[in-house]
């Protein structure tokens, strides 16, 4: 699959807050954890692997203390993000999409979703009734450091760069 972060040009790279999602680049990472997604049953997967893959990621205890409480609530908001990330890309984008997981520099991770839309930005609406769903992107945009989406030769990638402690946004 070709990777939409080696196409770049210049965006603008302010945070525009949660109720958009930018056209912008995607982060410089470390090649990390991925996942074809087909099905929306496939997420219940996904989240349990990636569950395993951040445990791998946690910090060195005898070098950095620390409260596990912090890196659990931290890793249920990545799995929050990567989960709605995945299922609006299945919905939106057309199956199969790839789930990533990479690293991003300390103390950050950098979850990602290709899909085969690249014309079709993702679309948070906060005006939308929330009985009906929709919320997803606005929450991950509020959890994220940096969020954005990126259009490839017959693909989209739409990402989101979170800390791995909650006290660390």
């Amino acid at each position: 699959m070709t990777d939409p972060a080696d196409h770049h040009s210049t965006t603008d790279t302010t945070d525009p807050g949660p109720a958009t999602w930018p056209r912008r680049p995607v982060p410089h990472h470390t090649a990390g954890w991925t996942l074809d997604i087909s099905h929306l049953a496939d997420t219940a997967r996904a989240r349990r692997q990636l569950r395993a893959h951040l445990a791998d990621l946690a910090p060195d205890p005898d070098r950095d203390d620390p409260d596990p409480d912090d890196v659990e609530e931290a890793t249920e908001r990545i799995l929050l993000a990567a989960d709605e990330m995945a299922s609006n890309g299945v919905r939106h984008g057309g199956p199969p999409v790839v789930l990533g997981a990479h690293t991003c520099g300390p103390g950050q991770v950098l979850i990602t979703v290709t899909d085969h839309a690249p014309g079709t930005p993702p679309a948070p609406d906060p005006e939308r009734d929330h009985a009906h769903g929709g919320l997803g992107l606005l929450i991950v945009a509020a959890y994220a450091r940096a969020h954005g989406w990126w259009p490839g030769t017959g693909l989209k990638t739409v990402w989101a760069l979170l800390p791995t402690r909650s006290q660390a946004r």
